[in-house]
């Protein structure tokens, strides 16, 4: 999946396409392959707007995927978070601070490393995200109904698909 991925993303660069919709609903996957879809994200975030819209569900290693991408776009009764690997909370700290995220709810979606109160999260809890909670703490830039919307906070919004 990740070599597919990656190579889908850097056909879009090649082709001078306007931007990438990553259309995300998953509860599980591999790490490895999302921590390389992450690399290919954040390389080429620089020239050409990528954004995750989450259907239903971003849990586990697709969490990572969408916290990648600088739009991250959520439907109104999504979920985001829930990951379980440890070995990973680096990469989720890193994709956080790529764009301009609190790293500390990051690591949470792992294990959280100090209290979240806000959220109701102590040490070592692992975090999931209602699209209500992620507005409020950064981590949903939209709640998105369809691509238009997400098109459309992307700056986009007279864009085909």
């Amino acid at each position: 999946m990740a070599t597919f991925v990656t190579q889908q993303i850097d056909q879009a660069w090649r082709s001078g396409s306007a931007g990438i919709i990553l259309d995300i609903d998953s509860t599980r996957g591999s790490e490895d392959s999302a921590v390389a879809i992450k690399q290919a994200i954040v390389s080429r975030s620089r020239d050409l707007p990528i954004a995750a819209f989450v259907h239903d569900r971003a849990l586990g290693p697709a969490c990572l995927v969408a916290i990648s991408c600088k739009t991250l776009a959520l439907t109104p009764d999504a979920s985001l978070g829930g990951a379980s690997d440890g070995g990973i909370k680096a990469d989720y700290r890193s994709a956080a601070e790529s764009t301009g995220r609190n790293p500390n709810i990051a690591a949470a979606f792992v294990s959280a490393d100090s209290p979240l109160p806000t959220l109701g999260i102590k040490p070592t809890d692992s975090l999931t995200l209602t699209t209500k909670q992620a507005l409020s703490v950064g981590y949903c830039d939209v709640a998105a109904n369809d691509y238009p919307d997400v098109l459309a906070k992307m700056g986009l919004g007279t864009a085909s698909i």
